[in-house]
């Protein structure tokens, strides 16, 4: 039952009651009237001239004062007590509906929080599948990028490939320079060149870069075990080939995005890394060799071979 329909059956179970009371108040009266009749009448008493006189001279005129007010007490004592028994019903009443409005009000207020729990647990599991579906997103963009940084990685891998095969050679050699600085002359000699360029024709960018590593350590021995003589320093031969050759590994080595498992494992078997830190190694020990040595100014112009 809803609130705007209980409140026209209170006002109608109130006007009831009242009806109820006021009855009995009329039929207690008629009672009393009756019972006032059949007492001792006053003789000889007469009042001034009201509506009333008549009953009050002849029933209630000869009383005394105290005769009189015991006699309306006991009277209208009972109509006094009959409608507090009413007005106590009626607010008894009223205090059971506000119970039941209590109670009816607890009640929905359960069934609220047990919808606000499931509400929750609703949230819940919609958060949850939001954060699986964004792990599920966030895990097929890495695995897109991955894939796109294998292709890369391949691309420069065959770029490295490419280029190791079109040059010819990435030397190490002793330089001098003329007294009158005009040219630079290598010495005529087999420790003039330190080779550690490999042949052409490797299949495979493993056993091309395998073989570039062993040259390199043949090369850094070289450049530290041989003593450098006055005015001579080493130089490449190349320095635009070894620069480029250089950049190729950091380019390899310095991955912005990570690359798959299976990537990895592949660079990491390749020995891309010791080699360019091999390289980075070697220009370091080459400059602090020639730092050592008394070199003079060097011209910038085209190596001439005796």
């Amino acid at each position: 039952m809803t609130e705007n329909a209980e409140i026209p059956h209170k006002k109608t179970k109130k006007s009831i009651t009242i009806w109820v009371l006021s009855a009995i108040s009329l039929v207690y009266i008629g009672i009393v009237y009756l019972l006032i009749k059949e007492t001792e009448t006053c003789a000889g008493t007469a009042i001034s001239a009201n509506w009333f006189k008549g009953f009050w001279d002849q029933y209630l005129g000869c009383r005394s004062v105290n005769e009189l007010g015991d006699t309306l007490a006991g009277a209208f004592a009972p109509v006094a007590f009959l409608w507090l028994m009413g007005a106590v019903f009626i607010q008894s009443q009223e205090l059971k509906a506000q119970r039941e409005e209590l109670d009816e009000t607890q009640e929905v207020m359960r069934a609220q929080l047990k919808v606000s729990l499931q509400q929750v647990e609703e949230t819940k599991a919609s958060t949850q599948l939001f954060k699986k579906q964004t792990e599920i997103l966030e895990k097929e963009q890495r695995l897109r990028d991955q894939k796109e940084a294998d292709l890369v990685f391949d691309a420069k891998l065959e770029n490295l490939f490419k280029f190791c095969n079109n040059i010819s050679k990435l030397n190490v050699i002793w330089l001098k320079a003329s007294k009158d600085h005009t040219s630079i002359q290598t010495l005529h000699s087999d420790d003039s060149f330190v080779f550690f360029w490999p042949r052409k024709g490797f299949p495979s960018a493993d056993d091309l870069l395998k073989q570039i590593n062993k040259g390199l350590l043949n090369v850094l021995e070289a450049v530290e075990t041989i003593p450098l003589e006055d005015e001579f320093q080493w130089e490449w031969e190349s320095p635009s080939d070894a620069k480029i050759f250089l950049e190729h590994l950091r380019l390899l080595c310095e991955e912005p995005v990570p690359l798959s498992a299976a990537y990895e494992v592949k660079r990491n078997a390749l020995p891309i890394g010791y080699c360019y830190y091999q390289l980075k190694e070697l220009n370091s020990l080459m400059r602090k060799k020639n730092k050592r040595s008394k070199t003079i100014k060097m011209p910038k112009i085209k190596l001439d071979h005796p």
